[in-house]
């Protein structure tokens, strides 16, 4: 299933390199991401639309390189285990360390957007 992690291109270029980080601070925040979430391209989005969210946080994070999609493609099985109904929720203990796993092999790249 191929999913969209929405985010900023600075962001994406670490995820596509090391693998998403369930320890992951956002600047000002001092919670951990505790998983990580995305959602297929077309929808349905729970937690909203990954271009819209990327757009978001290059809006906040001006010094990140501006809107970017980290798009990948996981095995059928594991997305709906952690489907939400709309949004894909990888979290420890439940997928996430299997999608680390996985992650080194799995088709990738990297949407810049305008």
């Amino acid at each position: 299933m191929i999913l969209w992690h929405g985010t900023t291109r600075r962001r994406a270029e670490a995820i596509l390199a090391s693998g998403p980080d369930a320890r992951f601070v956002e600047p000002g925040s001092v919670d951990p991401a505790d998983g990580f979430s995305a959602a297929p391209p077309g929808g349905p989005h729970l937690s909203g639309d990954p271009v819209t969210i990327a757009r978001g946080k290059a809006a906040k994070f001006m010094a990140e390189g501006g809107p970017a999609i980290v798009e990948f493609d996981v095995p059928d099985e594991l997305a709906r285990q952690c489907d939400w109904g709309g949004e894909v929720r990888f979290a420890p203990g439940f997928e996430f360390e299997e999608l680390a796993q996985l992650w080194p092999q799995l088709p990738k790249r990297l949407i810049v957007l305008p």
